[in-house]
């Protein structure tokens, strides 16, 4: 992380990840460690943000905006292949590199299609075999990149979750709690806010645009059962949710330590 040893192409790509999963830790490692000067301007408009006492009035209320501003650009650069009726390009690149390849932030086509809610691109990499239980590096499927859309960005007229539902959710989420397995199926309400659980984990620790609601529903009225175990499909194995999603990754992109009791 040091100036002078990783490539400013490199320092750039680990930013974009960062603002893009919400791991606003490694925005600050690259800012002090590394006096990245694009992430030291981000890095100032969060600290602006969390704490606007610090900073003369008129700054800190437009840190927020700055913040919000630079996460949107990414997304719209990592969306914009996958967001129109055109996308033949596209379905070249996956004959090429195969159909769930990945992206650098290690997203498949399929899960930026849910994302930008294109059904008919969605249908189309269905049909050349695309997976939708394929999982990124946070435990999310394509499925649940359109539930984080749709919570990110509720002005977004365009995600299409009743068109994608059939097509990308899981018919069935199974969980166990101790020696008790519970089948949570689509038309339960349950299912729906396991999965809105699910989905928005990855961003809870973030100072990137905070969420009200994330906040509200992971740190106030529900929270994961220590014991909680996820399983993708029957006859796979039960993985515990912090791994599920990769509890270890969000704390250390947040830079948050868990002290040994």
């Amino acid at each position: 992380m040091l100036p002078g040893q990783i490539l400013s192409k490199t320092r750039r790509a680990l930013l974009d990840y960062a603002l893009w999963h919400g791991q606003t830790g490694w925005i600050h490692e690259l800012a002090t460690a590394s006096r990245f000067e694009p992430a030291l301007r981000i890095a100032q408009a969060m600290d602006a943000a969390g704490h606007p006492y610090r900073y003369d009035r008129f700054e800190a209320q437009k840190a927020p905006k700055f913040v919000a501003k630079k996460v949107a650009m990414v997304a719209e650069r990592q969306r914009q292949p996958y967001a129109g009726r055109s996308f033949k390009d596209g379905l070249r690149e996956c004959d090429q590199f195969g159909v769930d390849h990945r992206t650098y932030f290690n997203a498949t086509p399929l899960m930026l299609a849910a994302q930008c809610g294109n059904v008919a691109l969605v249908d189309a990499l269905l049909a050349r075999g695309a997976d939708p239980r394929v999982r990124d590096h946070y435990g999310h499927s394509a499925w649940d990149y359109a539930l984080e859309r749709f919570l990110d960005d509720p002005g977004h007229i365009e995600h299409h979750l009743d068109a994608l539902h059939p097509l990308l959710s899981p018919p069935v989420l199974e969980v166990q709690t101790g020696f008790r397995l519970i089948r949570l199926e689509r038309h339960q309400s349950e299912y729906w806010l396991l999965g809105l659980m699910l989905a928005s984990y990855e961003k809870l620790y973030s100072q990137a645009v905070p969420k009200p609601q994330v906040q509200r529903n992971l740190k106030g009225y529900y929270a994961f059962n220590p014991e909680l175990r996820l399983r993708a499909h029957g006859g796979a194995e039960w993985v515990p949710w912090k791994q599920w999603l990769n509890q270890p990754l969000v704390y250390a992109g947040c830079c948050i330590v868990v002290r040994d009791k």
